[in-house]
């Protein structure tokens, strides 16, 4: 591999990173940024977890795989909303173009023409479609991060367990 390639990678991982650094701070899902709804689905279990803590933990995770629940259903229910808007307003958009050339008695363009002359007119709806389908990944990852937390909760507790009764046998 030559040097621009590396010079284009390292150009791209800068860019990545203000895109990054610029979503983490300032975009907003449901009101909050990433870093904040990172801040509010943090939680830390103690280096020497009693069953107690590990309970309070697992309350804890309950909530917040509750709440992630919610509002990856809701991402879901608004781009599915936007999605069929979306259609609903290209089919508009694609037999306007249509019927304004055969009112014009003009041939109509290649089918791909007229599928772009449709989308050129819906970059509001793709741009909501881009931000609900993030929204929704958002959530989607947010929700199995919190299932991989609830796992190592739970092995955890299988281990204070068994130390337990290995020292109540003793």
């Amino acid at each position: 591999m030559g040097s621009d390639y590396f010079k284009n990678l390292k150009a791209g991982k800068k860019v990545m990173m203000e895109i990054e650094d610029s979503i983490g701070s300032t975009y907003k899902i449901d009101g909050k940024t990433p870093k904040e709804w990172q801040a509010e689905f943090s939680f830390t279990v103690p280096s020497n977890a009693t069953t107690e803590d590990i309970k309070r933990c697992n309350a804890k995770l309950i909530y917040l795989q509750n709440t992630a629940s919610f509002y990856l259903a809701n991402a879901q229910l608004i781009s599915d909303a936007i999605d069929q808007g979306a259609r609903d307003e290209y089919i508009t958009k694609f037999e306007a173009k249509v019927q304004e050339y055969e009112q014009a008695d003009k041939r109509l363009p290649a089918r791909d023409t007229l599928k772009d002359l449709a989308d050129a007119g819906m970059r509001e709806l793709n741009g909501a479609k881009a931000n609900a389908s993030m929204k929704q990944r958002f959530w989607k990852h947010l929700v199995a991060g919190l299932a991989e937390q609830r796992k190592s909760l739970e092995q955890i507790m299988w281990s204070i367990s068994t130390e337990t009764k290995v020292e109540m046998n003793r």
